[in-house]
């Protein structure tokens, strides 16, 4: 079936709509003969077997969900529009002279009136559907999918809690086997606890038991909320859905944050295997269509502006021209996001290393990576704290004034200028700090050199 908008002859789809929104698509000369349209026929053929399918039979449900509601005699306001693209060949049905196969999209409104009929001249050149069926295997046709599966479990889960209910409700009602003609009936029907219930003359002498004795209703169901775990078992079983994943810690011994990451990653594992099959039975074909119709019927350039710290200024124009041609689609490999409090101690260390290790600190900015390990951890502001660098004519006039004072030794009283470097030696083995980022850099009076 995530073949058919392919290979598929027709395919339809049903929504139930209202008539002001049918006018007014009828007055823009999308549909027409809206006020032709009858009742839905209620027959052999239509009536109770309206909106079955084969996946509908298969799951032994609506093929739509409320179809059984909205197939009241009530819902009169509403009309069912049966809209879908279908081959044919135009020259058999009257509708042109092409003896060619060509897809034409119809809208049938109460099963009785054709309300649109039209070529559907698309680029993809396939029927407007993207399905997916990831419980498909072989050519089988119609599988039923995953929630066809669960919903018998949820019905079975759903039938025990009620019955369990009722049981209880039922027992607590104090219903009571009575003769009377001994008890003063209207005493006995009194609510409310603390009652005082008037035995008649007729009772003087015999015992209580024999006209007035409570129903004793025994709770047959007292065991089906320990049923409820097996089967809520068995639907987590075929759904891959933990309690780690659900965000639910059991009641058990204590675990550490690795264990829980684990069983988390196995069964997401588990998930990304279906969700391949979902991206290529699906995402894939209806990512292809939607960027197709945007080519076709893009008519004018928009703008898209492009913010950010790396953003451009202004807007960048993009035309019909700039967004024709072929595109590859790549199927999602399913994986989830990595845990972002793993991913920060990884780079926690691999920062630490970078720092330690001069080689490395001269092939990476360790500055830079020090913001990305903030942001990583949720510091998203990090770099208004930034300290900056003072003028170099604010370092000197503080230098003149004697308010700073530059880093390094102090110049002898002989020579002003102080030690002057050496040809062919490094300015740090002439006397220039290392640790001080270079000369030019200012300190405090009376710090150490």
């Amino acid at each position: 079936m995530s073949e058919v908008n392919k290979k598929g002859e027709f395919v339809f789809w049903r929504s139930y709509e209202g008539k002001h929104s049918l006018k007014r698509a009828e007055s823009l000369g999308e549909l027409k003969y809206i006020g032709e349209a009858g009742e839905i026929p209620r027959g052999s053929n239509a009536g109770e077997q309206s909106g079955t399918s084969q996946r509908g039979l298969l799951a032994g449900g609506d093929s739509s969900a409320g179809a059984s509601l909205l197939r009241d005699n009530r819902a009169k306001p509403f009309v069912q529009v049966d809209q879908g693209t279908v081959e044919i060949v135009p020259k058999e049905l009257g509708l042109g002279d092409s003896e060619v196969p060509e897809k034409w999209i119809f809208s049938i409104a109460n099963k009785t009136q054709i309300i649109q009929a039209e070529p559907f001249d698309y680029d993809h050149a396939r029927h407007p559907v993207a399905v997916i069926e990831p419980s498909s295997f072989g050519y089988a046709f119609g599988q039923p999918g995953t929630t066809d599966f669960l919903g018998p479990i949820q019905d079975t889960l759903s039938w025990f809690i009620n019955s369990h209910i009722a049981n209880v409700r039922t027992a607590i009602n104090n219903m009571f086997v009575v003769d009377p003609s001994m008890v003063e009936m209207q005493d006995l029907k009194e609510p409310g606890p603390g009652k005082i219930i008037r035995a008649k003359r007729a009772a003087m002498g015999v015992e209580i038991k024999s006209y007035l004795q409570q129903l004793q209703v025994q709770d047959v169901t007292q065991n089906h909320m320990n049923s409820m775990a097996a089967f809520l078992k068995m639907g987590d079983t075929l759904a891959a859905v933990s309690d780690n994943l659900r965000g639910i810690q059991d009641g058990g011994d204590r675990k550490t944050a690795t264990e829980v990451r684990t069983s988390g990653e196995a069964g997401a594992s588990r998930l990304a295997a279906r969700a391949r099959y979902i991206s290529a039975q699906g995402m894939v074909d209806l990512a292809e269509q939607m960027s197709l119709n945007i080519q076709q019927f893009m008519s004018m350039e928009f703008y898209l502006e492009v913010v950010g710290e790396q953003g451009k200024q202004h807007p960048i124009p993009i035309s019909p021209q700039m967004v024709a041609g072929d595109y590859y689609y790549p199927v999602n490999d399913g994986t989830l996001p990595l845990d972002k409090t793993a991913i920060l101690g990884v780079w926690k260390e691999i920062w630490m290393a970078i720092v330690g290790n001069p080689m490395l600190s001269q092939q990476y900015d360790a500055g830079k990576l020090f913001e990305y390990i903030a942001e990583l951890g949720g510091a998203k502001n990090i770099g208004q704290f930034k300290a900056t660098a003072a003028p170099d004519s604010q370092v000197a006039a503080g230098v003149a004034n004697g308010g700073l004072t530059p880093l390094g030794p102090r110049p002898p009283a002989g020579n002003p200028q102080g030690p002057q470097p050496q040809p062919g030696i490094a300015p740090a083995a002439a006397g220039l700090p290392l640790n001080g980022g270079g000369p030019g850099l200012p300190r405090m009076p009376g710090a150490g050199a």
